[in-house]
């Protein structure tokens, strides 16, 4: 388990072979608005494309407020140039079952490059060996296909379906529930 006020010192960061993954910074939010306001982007998000840069930041506040409180940890994605193109993270820590969701975005110019693919192993690995996560859950919409690629490339495996679980702002969306036990990764 990580005590958040021991990570203030010294943040995690994890590196790939084209990837830095660092938490996620209020000074973050003009280069990830970039990502959030984009509509295709956000398609299968929970939210519609944010507005304003504004909005961004109060997404990142809350990312860091979770943070605070043991609740989850929301890394940037930075590329080779140190762009910020995406976030990863894990949240809803289940402590008590050494679980927690994972999510992750990229901007739209970044995917079919296997960077999505890259954060989440390199995210998945450090969840199961720094949080000493047992399993590791990811919720997307139904429709996500690439996304649901990424994740089994990695060895999540189809768990469920929750039919019209959220609502989109438009209509009720379908979630597919993924999941990853220690030892199954890719």
């Amino acid at each position: 388990m990580i005590d958040p006020a021991v990570l203030l010192d010294d943040l995690p960061t994890i590196t790939t072979e084209r990837l830095t993954l660092r938490v996620v910074r209020t000074t973050d939010a003009e280069e990830l608005f970039e990502t959030f306001r984009d509509p295709e982007v956000m398609k299968y998000w929970s939210t519609g494309p944010h507005a304003s840069p504004t909005i961004t930041a109060e997404m990142i506040e809350r990312a860091r407020a979770s943070f605070l409180s043991g609740d989850g940890i929301e890394f940037a994605i930075l590329d080779l140039q140190k762009r910020v193109i995406g976030k990863i993270g894990h949240w809803r820590w289940q402590k008590a079952h050494s679980r927690s969701e994972i999510g992750f975005i990229l901007r739209r110019d970044m995917w079919q490059l296997g960077l999505a693919t890259e954060a989440l192993r390199a995210t998945v690995q450090w969840g199961f060996d720094t949080l000493k996560l047992h399993s590791i859950e990811a919720q997307l919409d139904s429709e996500n296909l690439g996304s649901a690629r990424t994740l089994e490339r990695i060895g999540f495996t189809r768990e469920g379906l929750l039919r019209q679980s959220y609502f989109d702002g438009t209509s009720y969306r379908d979630t597919l529930v993924y999941g990853l036990v220690r030892g199954e990764q890719r």
